[in-house]
């Protein structure tokens, strides 16, 4: 009877060793799949987990309908694409991330990356979408970003950023839709922005699509003008000028807008289309052009369609010490040659242009 009992338990213990090491196989991971060096993925079901593309890797993955729930980070070139309908890269659900890093510190090592949204899903409850560091490139040529704060975003403290929007939606319940808060560039082609653009400084080239300012949700100018951070104002495009320097090697904080396309849209009473906060903290030189078929539109009463705003004639009291400097003051230089605006820009322009009407523009 020993011996046999003795036998039974070891029959059941390689039952239950070959069921184990079946189910190993079963469950292999997106990221082995990724280090075994595969140029494209295609998923047939859901992953929960983070997931990392290696330097030098140039991968695309096709979420196919499924989902992706964790954070992504991108020193490769990686491309998402969705060829049915429902893919979503989704958060992990902690406050504050980025579904997307684009780029990395490694120690002493700054690492950049580059990141492609063709088609499918960026979501976030909590926090931001793609956020882009140390010279790192976002191109939006499709799909679709549902975040709770910025869906492109950077940061003044961890180097410069590109970002090109060709196509597609960026939603955000919290202004605003990108956030370049230092150099070097964001193009803006096509696709629609709810949630409006905020800048520090480098440029900015719109030739198209719809760039809409947030509808609600707005932080006061006057508590704000100081801080170092994503701020949602009521502007469609809005700069907070004069408040940094920039520590990227071989840029300047010099702004410069040219809207030559697309529709700029304030439609929520209070933002200007385009305006600029001069704070007057640090020497900034910010010019703004617009020209060919830009169309403006703000139903502001409080605002010009392109404002400058200070803190003295926003009415802000007991502004702190290092503000407001008179030598920092005014250093904007709008040129109109061309585009639609719903109300008047005349006071902007040269001797060598005037204003018509045409379409109730």
């Amino acid at each position: 009877m020993r011996k046999y009992f003795k036998k039974g338990i070891l029959l059941i213990v390689m039952f239950f060793s070959l069921v184990c090491v079946v189910n190993a196989d079963d469950v292999a991971t997106l990221q082995s799949k990724i280090d075994s060096g595969e140029k494209v993925i295609v998923l047939d079901t859901n992953y929960t987990e983070d997931i990392t593309i290696s330097e030098n890797q140039n991968l695309t993955i096709d979420l196919n309908g499924y989902s992706i729930t964790g954070t992504v980070t991108d020193l490769g070139s990686l491309t998402i694409k969705s060829s049915k309908d429902g893919g979503k890269l989704i958060g992990n659900g902690i406050k504050n991330s980025a579904v997307v890093y684009v780029g990395k510190e490694n120690g002493n090592e700054k690492l950049a990356g580059n990141f492609t949204l063709e088609s499918g899903i960026i979501e976030s409850n909590v926090g931001y979408g793609v956020y882009c560091l140390y010279g790192s490139k976002a191109i939006v040529n499709g799909g679709t970003f549902n975040t709770l704060y910025s869906g492109l975003t950077g940061n003044n403290t961890t180097g410069s950023m590109y970002f090109v929007v060709n196509d597609g939606i960026i939603n955000t319940k919290f202004g605003p839709a990108i956030y370049m808060p230092g150099p070097v560039s964001l193009d803006i082609n096509g696709g629609t922005l709810n949630g409006g653009i905020s800048l520090r400084m480098g440029k900015l080239n719109i030739a198209g699509g719809i760039i809409n300012a947030a509808k609600d949700n707005f932080d006061l100018f006057a508590e704000y003008y100081f801080y170092s951070g994503n701020a949602w104002f009521d502007d469609a495009i809005y700069v907070f000028g004069g408040t940094y320097q920039t520590d990227v090697k071989g840029q300047t904080n010099d702004l410069e807008i040219n809207i030559t396309g697309g529709t700029i849209n304030a439609l929520n009473k209070s933002g200007a289309a385009v305006a600029i906060y001069d704070i007057g903290k640090v020497a900034q030189e910010k010019t703004i052009n617009v020209s060919g078929s830009a169309k403006l539109i703000s139903n502001s009463d409080s605002k010009g369609i392109i404002d400058v705003i200070s803190l003295d004639s926003a009415g802000v009291k007991n502004i702190l010490d290092g503000y407001n400097n008179p030598k920092y003051l005014g250093n904007e230089n709008i040129n109109i040659t061309g585009g639609s605006y719903s109300t008047s820009v005349g006071h902007f322009l040269s001797s060598d242009y005037v204003m018509g009407q045409k379409d109730g523009m």
